[in-house]
């Protein structure tokens, strides 16, 4: 008599689903904290935090800190990252890495897709004060903090893969995106809390996009 093979998976295939669960589990992880703070933009209680908050960090810094802040936030601008995405990427065409200047020009357009249509469906006023920049536009969630992380994340991974001083490279990304969205609550075109969603879902993208096979490898040699 012949007995029948069960169907219970070895542990090789466990082996293979475990790393991909783990790959993807920043992503996940970093798209739920989104939707949390999605949600609580809801609540009148975090609603009127937001606008007090804003409110007070709005213009309300000496004119050489705001002055600072008009130029940093020029970090987050479309013409700014359209230089980088034509330095950048012609410096990887020029090397012949095809795959990794696709992977950047995905982390500019599908960074700003992603946004418009976020923007579209929660449709969140800007502050009602004084813009001390022009802005435009629905303000949930903010489409400089998330680009800044797609954008300059990815090119901080691409570096800390390639340099020694590892630590260096994430304070750098980290100050440059952090000053870039604070800049935004300073100039009073963002709520802070549109600074957070944008950090998460830009942060979810960059995780996506680091999923891209041979990234690792491409980024060393």
């Amino acid at each position: 008599m012949v007995r029948a093979k069960t169907g219970t998976a070895g542990p090789g295939a466990a082996g293979r689903r475990a790393p991909m669960l783990h790959g993807y589990g920043p992503a996940l992880a970093l798209a739920a904290a989104f939707a949390l703070v999605a949600a609580l933009i809801q609540l009148p209680a975090v609603q009127a935090w937001d606008v007090r908050m804003s409110e007070t960090l709005a213009g309300r810094a000496p004119q050489g800190v705001l002055a600072a802040a008009k130029a940093v936030t020029e970090l987050g601008s479309t013409k700014v990252f359209a230089g980088v995405l034509a330095m950048a990427g012609g410096a990887l065409l020029l090397r012949r890495r095809y795959p990794d200047a696709g992977l950047l020009v995905a982390s500019l357009l599908g960074g700003w897709g992603l946004n418009t249509l976020l923007k579209e469906l929660f449709r969140r006023a800007r502050p009602a004060g004084e813009h001390l920049v022009e802005a435009s536009g629905y303000s949930f969630p903010s489409g400089n903090a998330m680009l800044a992380i797609a954008v300059y994340g990815l090119l901080g991974c691409w570096l800390w893969r390639a340099v020694g001083c590892r630590a260096y490279v994430i304070w750098l990304t980290g100050a440059l995106t952090a000053a870039v969205g604070f800049s935004r609550v300073l100039l009073g075109v963002h709520y802070p809390l549109d600074i957070a969603a944008g950090y998460l879902a830009g942060g979810a993208w960059l995780a996506l996009l680091v999923r891209w096979p041979g990234l690792t490898r491409r980024a060393r040699s």
